[in-house]
């Protein structure tokens, strides 16, 4: 398995925490935040961070050999969130411990009734619309009955 021998680039005003390990080709935005244990792997592909990218503790972002993964300007990426696909639009908001993989994404959905002060989660999973073949996105049931869906 060839690592591809890149370095990463880094736009103006960037943080990247001590504990943080970015490595392989990848290139980070301007006003980019990594925080800690965050782990950004170029190694296969390439990796594209937008400006204004916020991405939280533990978080893992990786790619398939030759599918360069790109994250628009505006990302937050919650706490130990693992991004492993083609493409974050702009803007976009990952959930804490979401886990999106390749054209799927499945997270923690958590629901909670200020009255009563509960909260119940269930997996959630949206099928993203794969380009290629017109396919339109679609969710499915969650794995909590009952669950309001919403449209």
């Amino acid at each position: 398995m060839s690592i591809l021998p890149h370095q990463v680039v880094y736009g103006r005003n960037v943080y990247v925490a001590p504990t943080a390990y970015v490595g392989g080709d990848v290139v980070i935005g301007d006003d980019c935040t990594i925080m800690h244990h965050v782990t950004i792997r170029g190694d296969v592909a390439p990796i594209r961070l937008g400006n204004r990218v916020n991405i939280q503790d533990g978080c893992v972002l990786h790619c398939n050999r030759n599918v360069t993964l790109e994250l628009g300007d505006e990302v937050a990426v919650g706490h130990r969130a693992v991004v492993h696909c083609h493409r974050i639009g702009a803007g976009s908001l990952i959930g804490t411990g979401a886990l999106l993989l390749d054209d799927a994404a499945w997270w923690p959905l958590a629901l909670c009734w200020p009255r009563d002060r509960s909260c119940r989660t269930a997996w959630w999973r949206w099928e993203s619309p794969l380009e290629s073949s017109g396919r339109s996105g679609s969710r499915t049931e969650p794995t909590m009955p009952g669950l309001y869906r919403g449209t």
